[in-house]
């Protein structure tokens, strides 16, 4: 292959970008605009579920 070759067979892979954003931000948001919507306790207590769910590291079976 020639150097012009190799250049148009390479290709930039890049990892997704995030969508959405923080839930504090979200809250924040619709405070601005006069909501009076919140998070209930189930639903936190979900949350942190998630996230002590994914504190830990994977040790997958070898």
């Amino acid at each position: 292959m020639t150097e012009d070759e190799v250049a148009r067979e390479a290709a930039m892979v890049e990892p997704p970008k995030p969508v959405g954003g923080m839930i504090s931000e979200v809250i924040a948001d619709l405070k601005a605009r006069g909501s009076d919507a919140g998070i209930d306790d189930e639903f936190a207590h979900d949350i942190e579920e998630g996230i002590q769910a994914q504190s830990h590291p994977w040790n997958p079976p070898s």
